[in-house]
């Protein structure tokens, strides 16, 4: 397990070894004009994961883009986190999940 503490709120411990082989996995899907619109610090944030951006889970140019995250999130500060790149922004929603596959996971839901 990785620990990242990101802006002094968020403590995430994460399998990186199981995020990157399940990313490896994926097919690219993302739309590559919705790609175009995230800012670099979420990408840069999501390459710590192991999270290919232009392989989400699921992938609704309405909605977003869905990564899914092996390990657990903790913060005092709520569920949303905001990126922002030139003429770009992004707002992420951490969501608490059921285990997949037995181990403790959470959702990254990406909207621009």
């Amino acid at each position: 397990m990785k620990r990242i503490e990101f802006e002094n709120d968020w403590v995430f411990d994460i399998d990186v070894e199981s995020i990157k082989d399940y990313y490896g996995k994926q097919k690219d899907c993302a739309d590559k004009q919705y790609i175009k619109r995230l800012p670099d610090s979420l990408k840069d944030f999501l390459a710590q994961f192991g999270i290919d951006y232009e392989k989400p889970c699921v992938n609704n140019k309405d909605i977003g883009l869905t990564f899914y995250v092996y390990g657990t999130a903790y913060t005092t500060i709520g569920f949303e986190l905001d990126f922002y790149g030139e003429n770009q922004f992004a707002s992420i929603v951490i969501e608490r999940d059921e285990p997949l596959c037995d181990n403790p996971s959470f959702t990254i839901w990406i909207f621009c």
